[in-house]
């Protein structure tokens, strides 16, 4: 405020909260500047338009109100030269010094943003081969927290944008163990976990209902991963048999994901759904900085997520956790960086 040649006279509680301190400091500055030189009603109204953005949204009135009050200062030839001189220190100065990120209020962001992003191979390969009926089977491999929260996410919100139906989710885990143990080992677990005795259980009553069953393949060494063929491709016949009299003409689908966590693994008469090896960072900054753009941040702010976002050049994971990281600072809001 010394810098802009408005402290003097004020005599202001800095200490007092945000909202108060705007109305106190536009009271008192609205009496000392309205009639004084242009000089300092220019470096005013300069000051006040950078510091409401400081400001929660619904407090930012209080400085459109002073503001419009001038706009004949606003559209003098002066301000503008001036404003344009202020904005080019900043940014130097910004440059030169880290800057403290401060949001004042939550922003209406949702980590299910990041399901919507990329994915352009495996979202039409999924689609395509999916239909309206019938049962689908599909192997996917990759890290887990990827598979989970970006993958399989996706993937059901294909299904949904496709049937236009709901769906329930199951989840099964297999180990090495399982597998050696051989013999209807998905099943077995379905039966532990509750879901049914027996896979057309899942199928009954006959509601206009889609199932996705999600086979989880956790730490499969690559000796056994033959008898893991075995136990995906038998289970996948036995059902076809079994499902398809509860399912033929009535508009449902059984769709069948084999999971492999941390490895490899095609599965003759699996469709092998492409993932991602790493993002690719100019077109996700493009996408990124256009949502930030939507929530009315600051352009330094927006920088600063960016910058983050480009130093896991590309990282699979380290992008994507980053990603959730920065939606929920923004979703928490009131925060000090």
């Amino acid at each position: 405020m010394s810098n802009c040649n408005i402290n003097d006279g004020l005599n202001l509680n800095y200490n007092l909260p945000p909202k108060e301190l705007v109305e106190v400091f536009l009271d008192r500055a609205g009496n000392t500047y309205s009639y004084k030189g242009s000089d300092k009603k220019v470096n005013l109204i300069i000051f006040l338009e950078y510091f409401k953005f400081k400001l929660a949204h619904n407090e930012q009135a209080f400085i459109t109100k002073l503001t419009t009050k001038y706009s004949h200062i606003i559209e003098n030839s002066e301000y503008q030269s001036r404003r344009k001189g202020y904005k080019d220190l900043l940014a130097k100065a910004r440059k030169e010094q880290p800057q403290q990120l401060l949001i004042s209020e939550p922003a209406k962001i949702d980590k299910e943003i990041i399901v919507g992003y990329d994915l352009e191979s495996l979202a039409p390969e999924f689609t395509q081969r999916v239909g309206y009926e019938g049962i689908f089977a599909f192997a996917i491999s990759g890290h887990d927290t990827i598979l989970k929260d970006y993958i399989i996410e996706r993937i059901l919100r294909e299904l949904k944008y496709k049937t236009e139906r709901p769906y329930r989710k199951i989840d099964v885990r297999l180990y090495a163990t399982d597998i050696l143990t051989g013999g209807q080992v998905i099943e077995s677990k379905l039966k532990i976990y509750n879901e049914c005795q027996n896979i057309v259980d899942l199928f009954l009553p006959e509601i206009c209902l889609d199932i996705v069953l999600v086979i989880w393949l956790y730490d499969i060494p690559e000796k056994i991963r033959q008898d893991m063929e075995s136990v995906a491709i038998n289970f996948c016949q036995k059902t076809r048999r079994e499902v398809h009299p509860f399912i033929s003409n009535k508009s449902r689908c059984f769709v069948i994901i084999f999971a492999n966590v941390g490895f490899e693994h095609p599965v003759n008469g699996l469709t092998s759904l492409t993932i991602p090896k790493e993002f690719e960072t100019t077109s996700l900054l493009q996408w990124f900085r256009g949502r930030l753009k939507q929530l009315e941040l600051e352009d330094y702010v927006i920088e600063q997520y960016l910058l983050r976002l480009q130093s896991q050049h590309g990282h699979l994971i380290g992008t994507y956790q980053e990603l959730q990281y920065i939606i929920s600072e923004l979703q928490r809001g009131n925060l000090n960086m």
